[in-house]
């Protein structure tokens, strides 16, 4: 992936940032995406109106239905600019066929009026994820976790369009009344008798609507999708860590500009008075290290503070150093004042009433079917999750016991109200247990578990059998012993 040669610069940005990037995006490349799909539009609604020529509404039905097949060509495009490859557009709408291959029939059908289809179509283009477990990981992954930016953008993007449509249709309507208003010689008078000659009135009208929808469609639908897609980059750009990866390519290639001059510094001969100069240096350095200040085995007497005050004649243990008091008591008023304000900040904290209650917390908690990709849907027994752990590490299945560790966690993390959702990776899991008020012992130990996991699933890292052997003590004394406490209290 050729990350130097993005149309856009690298960084984070939240989801309304993306939004504003990728409605920039199509106004920067406009001619290169309108062209094509305006002809492909055009031409698919031309048709339609000619195959139903007497049923206008089922032609705008059906060409509305069929929008994300069409959709696509312009993600192919958007595409291919951000990387500065343009595609030219017979060469785009030639290969509009080879976009189909994943995805298309969910979205045509059950996923055809969802909010979040914007972000979801790229995964299936540009991805070639299909429905299988890994797809719906990725779209979790990365279109569940922007639903809560592309949702609200859906229906605001649906009001546009309605907007777009209204405009239109009260400006002729406007012509409309003027004629009634004037007289039958107006020019709306004279294009209707032109243009709807031998029409019934309500088809016509019918017909006008017609066209000022598709109109509304292929003037504001490529920013809608420009916004998707930028939305779905940077998530990418989150997860993958696309701005990190490009400076670490920049910072090597300066350093291979700054490499020959190194070499030809280093093969350069050193001048005769430097080397003179350097000989000066080190006499006087070897001098002063030889004065009898810097001795080492001179004897020297040091006393501290207490030590000067005991070699004191008038000195008495049993007198009263006020200073030493003051001190400690200031000490004390200092440590009396955290202590407070720790207490009032905890207390304001067990405070905050939770905006649902227990019931809606446990039913939340059911739904959750997989977390970081582990499938929690049927949580079994820690105890027995605790043995299958134990029986794994004994034959060397140092992947499935560590995962077994990170179920056990993330099921007592739920247990515990953590607001944990599907799309969380586990470094989110990670940063959502730190802002928990759970104990740090516990915290510590999930850190290092999931340090281990990340290691070991994605560098393919593995563990040695003692770290496993100190996990599986570390998760007896922490997740264990506080089920075997709720046990014996129930």
């Amino acid at each position: 992936m050729q990350l130097d040669k993005l149309d856009l610069e690298l960084r984070t940005r939240n989801g309304n940032e993306a939004i504003d990037l990728g409605i920039s995006f199509v106004r920067k490349h406009w001619l290169a995406i309108y062209t094509p799909w305006l002809i492909v539009i055009i031409s698919v609604a031309l048709i339609l109106k000619l195959s139903f020529k007497e049923q206008p509404s089922v032609a705008l039905m059906i060409f509305w239905w069929s929008l994300p097949i069409f959709e696509r060509l312009c993600y192919h495009i958007m595409s291919h600019l951000l990387f500065q490859n343009p595609v030219s557009t017979w060469k785009a709408i030639k290969s509009l066929p080879s976009q189909w291959k994943c995805g298309l029939i969910s979205q045509l059908t059950i996923w055809r009026l969802s909010s979040n289809r914007c972000v979801h179509t790229p995964i299936y283009q540009l991805e070639h994820s299909g429905d299988d477990a890994k797809g719906k990981v990725r779209h979790k992954l990365i279109g569940t976790a922007v639903s809560q930016y592309s949702t609200p953008w859906s229906m605001v993007f649906s009001m546009f369009e309605i907007l777009f449509i209204f405009v239109i249709y009260w400006f002729l309507d406007f012509f409309h009344i003027l004629g009634l208003i004037f007289g039958e010689d107006t020019l709306f008078k004279h294009l209707g008798e032109t243009i709807f000659r031998g029409i019934e009135p309500s088809l016509a009208w019918q017909s006008l609507l017609f066209w000022i929808q598709v109109s509304s469609i292929a003037l504001m639908r490529p920013f809608y999708l420009g916004a998707g897609f930028i939305l779905y980059i940077n998530r990418r750009v989150i997860l993958e860590g696309w701005d990190i990866e490009l400076r670490f390519r920049t910072m090597a290639s300066r350093l291979s500009k700054c490499l020959p001059l190194l070499l030809i510094l280093l093969a350069y001969p050193a001048h005769n008075n430097y080397a003179a100069d350097t000989d000066i240096v080190r006499q006087d350095f070897i001098e002063i290290l030889n004065s009898p200040e810097f001795d080492p085995f001179v004897e020297r007497t040091i006393f501290t503070p207490s030590e000067q005050k005991k070699r004191d004649k008038n000195y008495s243990e049993n007198d009263f150093d006020l200073g030493s008091f003051i001190s400690y008591f200031i000490k004390f008023l200092g440590i009396a004042a955290i202590a407070l304000v720790l207490f009032y900040f905890i207390h304001q904290f067990k405070g905050i009433k939770i905006p649902f209650s227990s019931l809606d917390r446990a039913s939340k908690k059911s739904k959750l079917k997989t977390i970081a990709g582990f499938d929690i849907e049927e949580l079994q027994n820690p105890l027995d999750l605790s043995k299958l752990c134990s029986n794994a590490a004994k034959s060397g299945e140092t992947r499935l016991a560590l995962s077994l560790l990170m179920r056990s966690n993330l099921s007592f993390m739920i247990q515990h109200n953590l607001p944990l959702s599907e799309n969380c990776t586990e470094r989110e899991c990670l940063k959502i247990l730190k802002n928990s008020s759970l104990n740090q012992k516990f915290k510590n130990f999930y850190e290092s578990v999931n340090s281990s996991w990340i290691n070991l699933a994605y560098a393919h890292r593995d563990i040695s059998q003692s770290e496993l052997d100190h996990f599986i003590q570390l998760n007896s004394e922490t997740v264990l012993s506080s089920y075997n406490k709720k046990e014996d209290k129930a």
